[in-house]
């Protein structure tokens, strides 16, 4: 009856998540792709079905090709299109409320609010945001989340296909985003802590093996492409003490931000972005619970939220979709906080409860309208497209910083990305007597890229060529470059 109870609230969970999705997707026509690298996520993948199907080498390609990988499947057996590439990701998110109510189950958590940290999941803003575009995020969180549910269930009854299955997860997890990698010693740690003096090295051998096979395409890739793991901005600008700075100079150009890294790496324990403010006491109160109760598994919950925070603080830039890694372990802990007031003998109890479905509600309101939101802006965006192309015709070049890869998939034009280019190379590109385009973003080329080679080459343009301003959409201004 149990099992029949959990399955039929795993079913509920992927249900209300899934409609969600799609209810925003359909009701918008979004196909998934903004900004740059989705696109790049994208086209990597079609490259490498076309490798498969004629043999011609893929491009290189700056991240893990984990989850392009798992996209070019997809195409393989449904053909290529963006709704199969954005099908994966909202299956996976919507997969993520009810593997979060298994995880919670394994850690000892009661039904009803194992429930209630699947519902966090599934309607959690950046979350909800996440799962609705072509992006490694939410796969990679759900090969994570399996993984742990994997070990958890492994350590439980000792049966090796649960560390079999534990090890390709958590494998594939880290070669479809690289941070993943700052968990396989949290998970060594805690199956030590298990096995204490007693290695089983059939199943740690067997586990090791599983887990290379995900890593084999990456491997073969690499013997082409070198791995930029190590050489990555992250890591190379990794220090302590960012973690009290707000401005920075990486490789993506100058920013100064609101808060200090050690605020907004942790926003998914305070900020409406993710969850209610009001949830925030069931974070400490599930904290000190998680403590208290000095069980083994604690390791591996404080590990898994404590871990990538730590590295997230110390790098030298900014991004809101970073912290999804540890979002799962927040709701868990949300759901012990939730169930520790549960058990209180005392009135509060239901005051703790009411406040804590209030604070869902207001969650889940606010993740419908960022998630909303977020894709009404993107999708706005592409509306560019059919602004310049009432305005240019199909056989022009246009210089661009940014907006490279949409323009190359919805417009024929010749797109030249100026982030790439120096002065010597547009001189070299430009035919005398040939009138080109440039479309940028002015206030962000003065600014973000202060001292930087989209700065300089834009001046290249308007002081050696000379600029003629056409028109202005938003935040984008579209010059005729003089021939």
């Amino acid at each position: 009856m149990a099992k029949q109870t959990h399955i039929f609230n795993m079913t509920v969970l992927f249900c209300l998540a899934l409609v969600l999705r799609l209810t925003i997707i359909f009701f918008h026509g979004f196909d998934g792709l903004y900004g740059q690298d989705a696109f790049a996520y994208y086209n990597f993948a079609t490259d490498l079905l076309y490798f498969v199907q004629t043999g011609n080498a893929p491009p290189p390609f700056f991240w893990s090709i984990g989850y392009p990988l798992q996209i070019a499947i997809g195409f393989g057996i449904f053909g290529i299109s963006e709704s199969v590439a954005l099908g994966l990701n909202i299956l996976m998110g919507s997969g993520l409320s009810a593997l979060v109510y298994m995880l919670a189950l394994y850690l000892k958590i009661r039904p009803p609010y194992a429930f209630f940290a699947g519902l966090l999941m599934a309607f959690s803003g950046q979350a909800l945001q996440s799962s609705l575009v072509i992006m490694s995020d939410i796969p990679a969180l759900f090969w994570a989340v399996l993984s742990g549910i994997a070990l958890l269930r492994y350590i439980e009854n000792s049966k090796r296909r649960w560390f079999m299955l534990c090890c390709f997860a958590l494998s594939l997890a880290c070669i479809t985003r690289w941070i993943y990698l700052i968990l396989p010693p949290l998970f060594a740690l805690t199956l030590l802590l298990h096995w204490r003096h007693n290695i089983r090295w059939k199943d740690l051998l067997t586990g090791l093996f599983v887990a290379l096979i995900p890593i084999v395409p990456q491997v073969i890739y690499n013997q082409v492409n070198p791995p930029t793991l190590l050489n990555h901005s992250w890591v190379q600008g990794w220090h302590p003490l960012n973690a009290f700075s707000q401005d920075f100079v990486n490789i993506d150009g100058t920013f100064q931000y609101e808060n200090i890294n050690a605020l907004f790496y942790a926003y998914p324990i305070y900020d409406l972005s993710y969850l209610s403010p009001l949830l925030t006491v069931f974070v400490i109160i599930g904290l000190f619970a998680v403590i208290w109760s000095r069980s083994s598994r604690n390791i591996f919950l404080l590990g898994w939220l404590c871990l990538p925070y730590l590295f997230l603080a110390g790098i030298p830039y900014q991004n809101i979709r970073f912290t999804l890694i540890v979002f799962p372990i927040v709701a868990v802990i949300i759901g012990y906080g939730v169930q520790t007031i549960g058990q209180w003998q005392n009135p509060l109890r239901w005051l703790g409860i009411g406040l804590a479905l209030i604070s869902f509600v207001h969650t889940a309101d606010n993740g419908f309208d960022y998630a909303n939101t977020f894709v009404e802006h993107h999708q706005s965006e592409k509306a560019v497209v059919t602004w310049l192309t009432d305005r240019l015709s199909d056989d022009v070049t246009l210089y661009t910083l940014g907006s490279t890869l949409t323009l190359e998939h919805y417009t024929d034009y010749r797109v030249i990305e100026i982030y790439y280019e120096t002065p010597d190379t547009l001189n070299q590109r430009w035919y005398r007597g040939r009138s080109d385009h440039l479309l940028l973003n002015l206030w962000q080329i003065e600014n973000q890229w202060q001292g930087r080679e989209p700065q300089t080459n834009y001046h290249w343009f308007r002081d050696e060529r000379g600029l003629t301003q056409l028109g202005t959409f938003r935040n984008l201004t579209l010059f005729e470059v003089n021939p």
